[in-house]
């Protein structure tokens, strides 16, 4: 269980809850992203529209940009040729200012869609790994009870050898003998001839 530790990222389940909250908060900046970038592309479209109809009035409603208003006011007054110009300079900075958040609002989906995918998969990760160590602390809890069980059982033994052991004791061990002790022979033949 040691090795699995070390070798896993383990996480404890309230951080898995953390890590769920966080994956749920970057789905919804992934959602407000995409209503942007629509937002974005949809004034694009617009303004681009306006500029290729080449009106001053669509193209000032489309672009909404007060210095573009002031310009266009100007414009209502008398048609001159510098104001005319400057009036199309700003407007092609709107465009491209309205073209780059387009672009930034794409790039930050595809951003927080390679954050999902990466948040996903560390929890998929961690969820298994925090499974496996449940697994094995349950095994661990089991092979410890059956380990104190035993360890129960051979003190008792232990004692109950203790109690039964006999109240006696060696004083000293037999020697060995040289011959035989039976049957003696010469006796057994000095009885038959006493006896014959």
């Amino acid at each position: 269980m040691k090795a699995f530790k070390a070798s896993a990222d383990l996480v404890s389940p309230d951080a898995l809850v953390a890590l769920n909250w966080q994956i749920k908060e970057l789905r919804n900046r992934l959602s407000e992203a995409e209503a942007l970038r629509d937002s974005a592309n949809a004034r694009f479209i617009q303004m681009s529209v306006a500029e290729d109809a080449n009106d001053i009035f669509l193209m000032q409603q489309a672009a909404n940009d007060p210095a573009l208003n002031r310009l266009a006011a100007n414009l209502q007054e008398g048609p001159f040729e510098a104001l005319q110009d400057a009036f199309e300079d700003r407007f092609q900075q709107v465009i491209k200012r309205a073209h780059l958040e387009r672009d930034r609002a794409t790039n930050q989906i595809e951003a927080l869609k390679n954050t999902v995918v990466l948040q996903e998969d560390k929890i998929a990760r961690q969820s298994e790994d925090l499974v496996q160590l449940q697994q094995l602390q349950r095994e661990a809890e089991a092979s410890r009870l059956i380990y104190e069980f035993f360890l129960g059982r051979l003190k008792e033994t232990s004692v109950q050898q203790g109690i039964q052991q006999a109240d006696s004791r060696i004083l000293s061990y037999a020697g060995v003998p040289t011959g035989l002790s039976a049957p003696r022979k010469s006796m057994i033949l000095a009885f038959r001839r006493y006896l014959a």
